[in-house]
């Protein structure tokens, strides 16, 4: 399946999006109510070699599929504000610790509430179900699949949600939870199943939430990190104290690579103002950054007659992610894994970051420029 893209969703973004999450919802629901569904075809057969009133399975199956195609929709519209924020990536995953460890939390605390047990009780018991809800005719079975499928969402939509924090296209995820939602529906001693995985969440949820504060505690400063230029040659930051800087992630074969010449004019209105441009190579997105440090100069040099500094390919995410930019993307306010190619940090004389863009904000556009603006050592 196709990913949404990255900058403002289209009514085709959002299709996409809600056939995705309706696909998945089938996937990870199926198993977990299937006894369910087969219990109330039993009966129903029993009633039809009786000659009896009886109601095809896919009239209450298509009470489950209306509850998932609704909360399908729900996280699809949410989804699409998130992305909207720059607070999902391109790649479906939260870009916020703050986000993830609050959704994580949240989703933690409700394995302990009494609406989370009420609702599962009637998820593991079928039988009981049956003879509590039990309504006769077509529409009465609709009425008993919306009811049961109601009950079923409302003991697993948060863990649902988790998708959030893990990655909405993340399969180990899926299939974890999805292994998880079954064994609650079977294992006898699913209230401690139920608080174990909540305790987990909720530890989880705090580190993510205060790890970027710990480690803003570490001491480090942008100034005490040493580069190497494209040329091979080792750069202080402390070199660049007093000045504003606009630090970027670049690659030379991305949708987003043409903003090199728009990066080169901020440079050529501001330099002489006390703003530095300091680009920073990585191929981490999609293998758009290929080259030797030799081929990114020139090709820099030749497409777009770069002037502002460049420097060494390095990692900006993941394991191998360069200690820069692990602080870059800890630090309290503006903190989150690098989405994409051309994310940009504004750092003030001081060596503090007041902004961070994402990708698709172009070097020129009105908000960068005012921002930089307000920063410039030299007015």
């Amino acid at each position: 399946m196709c990913m949404p893209s990255m900058g403002a969703w289209s009514t085709e973004d959002y299709f996409v999006v809600f056939i995705m999450w309706a696909v998945m919802m089938v996937a990870m629901m199926v198993p977990s109510v299937a006894p369910m569904v087969l219990m109330f075809a039993s009966v129903n057969r029993n009633r039809q070699s009786k000659e009896e009133p009886f109601v095809p399975t896919w009239i209450f199956l298509s009470g489950y599929l209306i509850i998932w195609t609704v909360f399908s929709f729900v996280v699809t519209i949410l989804q699409g504000y998130l992305h909207h924020l720059s607070l999902i990536s391109p790649m479906m995953v939260s870009t916020s610790p703050i986000l993830s460890g609050t959704i994580l939390t949240i989703a933690g605390i409700f394995q302990f509430t009494p609406f989370k047990n009420s609702c599962l009780d009637f998820c593991r018991s079928p039988l009981n179900f049956l003879m509590t809800h039990w309504k006769e005719g077509g529409l009465g079975a609709l009425r008993m699949g919306l009811e049961h499928g109601g009950f079923c969402l409302g003991c697993c939509w948060a863990l649902m949600v988790v998708l959030f924090a893990t990655g909405v296209m993340n399969f180990l995820w899926i299939a974890l939870i999805s292994i998880f939602v079954l064994l609650e529906n079977v294992v006898k001693s699913q209230m401690n199943l139920s608080r174990i995985a909540g305790a987990g969440l909720i530890l989880w949820g705090i580190f993510m939430i205060f790890m970027p504060v710990t480690r803003s505690f570490a001491g480090e400063n942008i100034y005490n990190f040493t580069m190497r230029t494209i040329e091979g040659e080792e750069k202080s930051l402390a070199d660049y104290k007093g000045k504003a800087l606009l630090v970027v992630n670049t690659a030379s074969f991305c949708g987003y690579t043409p903003q090199y010449k728009s990066m080169e004019a901020l440079y050529q209105k501001y330099k002489d103002q006390g703003l530095e441009i300091l680009a920073f190579p990585a191929n981490n997105f999609k293998q758009q950054e290929p080259g030797s440090d030799k081929e990114i100069k020139d090709f820099c040099l030749r497409k777009f007659q770069t002037t502002f500094p460049l420097f060494s390919k390095i990692s900006v995410k993941g394991e191998d992610i360069h200690p820069l930019y692990q602080y870059l993307t800890s630090q309290p306010d503006f903190s989150g894994p690098i989405t994409w190619n051309f994310n940009k940090f504004l750092i003030s004389p001081k060596g503090e970051i007041v902004a961070r863009y994402d990708s698709k904000v172009d070097p020129l556009a009105p908000e960068i420029v005012a921002e930089i603006e307000k920063v410039l050592p030299q007015k």
